[in-house]
């Protein structure tokens, strides 16, 4: 297998516990999509990860008080342990995940954009910060090309400063295409 590679994944975010700890956007979320766009730099058993990631889930205004709709949009850089070398290579990896959270709430005049200075318009964000560990297995197709499922447990926490601080806590199930270089 080539060193470097180039993974496209796809799946649902779905919420592990409810939102805490920011007014108006605490309860239980709904699931989601999922998607991200990583490269892998492999040494061995060892790989690393950087690449780009987006989660969308929402929570009803029966649930949170408020109707919100998230996008958080993360850089990842992490390492994989594969666990083998060749055949279908399982393998465990830990994560650190910087993302811009967007929360579009829905008002009697229409919808609003939170951030970090309060409610906007449009256009502003937060900054959010968080992890991941997680599991799976790159199975190869023939070729150069791979399929990876994973699941990844994770936590964001994110400081809306009119709210206070958003705490996530998640699962991602998903699959990946890769293609070795």
């Amino acid at each position: 297998m080539s060193p470097l590679q180039l993974e496209a994944r796809g799946g649902a975010w779905i919420p592990k516990a409810d939102l805490v700890g920011a007014q108006g956007f605490e309860g239980e979320a709904s699931a989601g999509s999922s998607f991200g766009v990583h490269f892998m730099l492999k040494r061995g058993f060892i790989s690393f990860v950087a690449g780009f990631s987006e989660h969308r889930f929402d929570c009803a205004q029966a649930e949170c008080g408020e109707a919100v709709d998230f996008v958080s949009t993360a850089w990842d850089l992490g390492v994989r342990l594969n666990l083998r070398q060749e055949g279908i290579m399982p393998w465990v990896s830990l994560g650190a995940t910087a993302a811009v959270f967007d929360a579009h709430v829905e008002t009697g005049t229409g919808v609003v954009t939170e951030d970090s200075d309060g409610p906007r318009t449009s256009g502003l964000h937060t900054l959010g910060w968080g992890y991941e560990v997680g599991a799976g297995a790159l199975v190869p197709l023939g070729g150069q090309f791979f399929i990876d499922p994973g699941m990844r447990y994770g936590r964001s926490d994110v400081d809306f400063a009119s709210r206070g601080t958003l705490e996530t806590r998640y699962i991602v199930v998903d699959l990946g295409l890769v293609l070795a270089f």
